[in-house]
């Protein structure tokens, strides 16, 4: 017995040091570049770099097909639209990674690196803990899921927004607020938009017949018009109305306002 207890000792010392070398290589892997594949912490600052230039192809190159963005599931093109409307509504915004990168390797294929975030829009800054979730794609590593805890949790708090809500700022806060389509249970089946935060429903006079559209902000107040598609249920027609959201209530924009 006492004979095979310095073998099984030595192979279970050889398992160990197996492991370690194996996670050893992953972290080298990790901040490597081999040719052109490079590592997710090189693409944060990538990702970093075009944010700030507002450069919409360099972040298309980043992304992969479908991705968590700010907790909802969007495809690439959807997050370079949603990025396009942030860039035009803060054009002086400029965000700086504070400190190091933390990487948490998830699964072979799947890397989180967590990071400090401080978003300078003029003189105001806000500082996120924020987060980057990368998939490999062949040799390529992409952006699989973008947010901060701070968002995250104020959707969990929330609890009840659809998933194909838009995002905006309807009543000129500074703050996110996410906008979707809602049809009430009653036999009538009332159908309107809903608003997260403290916005009031918009509920026009005819039935919405599909998602609403974020019209940025079309007459200065800092606030964004929101487009509703309106027709008859038992119709094929559909009208566009532009609502705006003016001293806790909606109504219907126009050109002159």
């Amino acid at each position: 017995m006492k004979r095979l207890q310095k073998p099984l000792a030595n192979l279970a010392y050889l398992g160990c040091l197996a492991c370690l070398v194996c996670l050893v290589c992953m972290f080298v892997a990790l901040d490597r570049d081999d040719g052109d594949e490079k590592s997710p912490k090189e693409l944060v600052w990538e990702w970093n770099k075009a944010n700030n230039a507002k450069n919409l192809d360099a972040l298309a190159k980043l992304y992969d097909s479908r991705v968590r963005y700010y907790q909802f599931l969007r495809s690439s093109d959807e997050c370079i639209a949603l990025k396009a409307l942030c860039f035009r509504e803060h054009p002086e915004a400029e965000q700086i990674i504070e400190g190091r990168l933390f990487v948490d390797v998830q699964r072979a294929d799947l890397v989180r690196i967590n990071f400090t975030k401080t978003l300078k829009r003029g003189r105001t800054r806000e500082r996120l803990p924020a987060y980057l979730i990368f998939v490999k794609r062949g040799n390529a590593w992409k952006i699989y899921a973008e947010s901060d805890l701070y968002t995250d949790r104020r959707l969990a708090s929330a609890g009840d927004i659809a998933p194909d809500a838009i995002i905006g700022d309807f009543n000129g806060d500074g703050e996110t607020d996410y906008a979707w389509t809602e049809t009430s249970p009653d036999a009538d089946g009332t159908s309107g938009i809903r608003f997260s935060g403290p916005i009031a429903p918009l509920v026009p006079g005819a039935a919405v017949r599909g998602a609403p559209a974020n019209r940025g902000d079309l007459d200065g107040d800092g606030a964004d018009e929101i487009e509703v598609p309106l027709g008859n249920r038992t119709a094929d027609t559909v009208i566009f109305a532009t609502y705006t959201y003016k001293h806790g209530e909606w109504i219907e924009f126009r050109d002159s306002e």
